[in-house]
């Protein structure tokens, strides 16, 4: 949110606040929800691994992303694609 909030010459506070006045959400909250879904659409695929998966949504450390997707969808990357 840094970089958005120097993009718009805004603070990085005073954009989070603005942020989650209106949508009621903080943008990190935002930003994993997006990235999670994204996650979500490639792992129907099939077609990648899911440590490549993490990659391409924007995590840079896997067991981050295991533990935000699990947060979001209640199920670990791999139960998710198991379906369980």
């Amino acid at each position: 949110s840094e970089g958005i909030s120097e993009e718009l010459g805004f603070s990085a506070i005073y954009l989070s606040r603005k942020f989650k006045y209106v949508s009621e959400q903080t943008f990190l909250d935002f930003l994993n929800e997006y990235r999670v879904q994204q996650a979500v659409a490639m792992l129907n695929t099939s077609q990648y691994r899911i440590s490549e998966i993490a990659e391409a949504s924007g995590f840079t450390d896997y067991k981050h992303f295991c533990s935000v997707f699990n947060k979001y969808t209640l199920k670990s990357p791999t139960n998710f694609i198991k379906g369980m």
